[in-house]
């Protein structure tokens, strides 16, 4: 019984070191900042893949590899509490990353280009489902970002 009282308190106390806020100011600030920059870049690059312009694919492609470190700063600092709207915005953004990352690597297949090997190639017409789902309620969820999920 004593161990039983000791590691719920150990864990609550866990628990509490965490803080009270569901994520920070930086947190807010990136992630909008990641919206805004990533969301045109995805849309840009899927416009691109299903009217094969090749240069546009590898432009956006490009784009991407550079935006997408913001989801992934966000990610490593790991302080946005998963029950609320703005990590289901951040999910959102890593979806919209990998959709684009996915879609090049079959495009680069396709067409002779070099391309990491150890992203799996998404298949053309299911790469890019995920993310199209999240932007419906993206836009929404950054209004709100404090509301439970």
């Amino acid at each position: 019984m004593r161990k039983l009282i000791v590691l719920t308190g150990i864990a609550l106390f866990l628990t509490g070191c965490r803080g009270t806020q569901a994520y920070t100011q930086q947190d807010l600030q990136q992630v909008r900042l990641g919206y805004a920059e990533i969301r045109p870049t995805y849309l840009a690059f899927k416009q691109a893949f299903q009217s094969g312009d090749g240069t546009g694919v590898v432009k956006y492609f490009r784009r991407e590899q550079s935006e997408c470190r913001i989801p992934d700063v966000i990610d490593n600092r790991d302080s946005i509490d998963p029950n609320v709207n703005l990590f289901q915005v951040s999910i959102a953004l890593d979806d919209m990353c990998n959709a684009i990352e996915s879609a090049y690597v079959t495009w680069a297949q396709a067409h002779g280009l070099p391309y990491d090997r150890n992203i799996v190639p998404g298949r053309p017409l299911n790469v890019f489902i995920q993310a199209d789902t999240d932007l419906k309620s993206t836009a929404r969820e950054l209004r709100h970002p404090a509301a439970l999920a």
